[in-house]
């Protein structure tokens, strides 16, 4: 192969890179930048728990039998799923749900405030959670993991909604 084919197939793969990059940073800037911070520790999460009652006339269930879960959630947030190379859940676009790899932990990891780590419960099984500072505005947003059936559920999000939406999360 000539040099000038050489020197073309280097930039050509170059810009593939940084272009890749530059998307996968812009959507991961947005996604995080719409949620909101929650800290719940697992002695907040047992002593706050309540069992579902009766009265679900203001909440859905979205009950997923491939990946084995059920989420109860308030009727007024518009839900959207992706089911492709990885699950994704989405809830009016403000909180965000992903079922992925285990293997990408390490890497969402690097992103972590340092010190911000807490043990969770999540369906009843024990996960992480810790905060992720954006840097658009510098805001922190909650990012809580727990690891099933060698699958990584990861979810994004902020305030009340989140902290229910994760109390009522459900392994079947």
């Amino acid at each position: 192969m000539s040099n000038q084919k050489k020197s073309f197939v280097k930039k050509t793969v170059a810009l593939v890179l940084i272009a890749g990059a530059a998307i996968g940073f812009g959507a991961w800037q947005y996604f995080k930048n719409k949620l909101e911070l929650i800290k719940p520790t697992i002695e907040e999460q047992k002593r706050d728990f309540v069992e579902p009652s009766n009265k679900t006339s203001d909440l859905k269930i979205y009950r997923n039998e491939k990946y084995g879960f059920e989420i109860k959630y308030p009727k007024d947030l518009e839900i959207r799923e992706k089911d492709d190379i990885d699950f994704d859940l989405y809830f009016d676009n403000k909180i965000f749900m992903s079922i992925t790899d285990p293997e990408i932990e390490n890497h969402l990891r690097l992103y972590a405030v340092e010190g911000s780590e807490k043990k969770v419960l999540i369906g009843k099984l024990e996960g992480s959670q810790f905060e992720i500072k954006s840097m658009k505005d510098g805001s922190l947003i909650q990012q809580t993991l727990i690891k099933k059936d060698n699958k990584l559920y990861l979810f994004f999000g902020k305030g009340e909604i989140f902290n229910n939406l994760i109390k009522n999360f459900k392994f079947l």
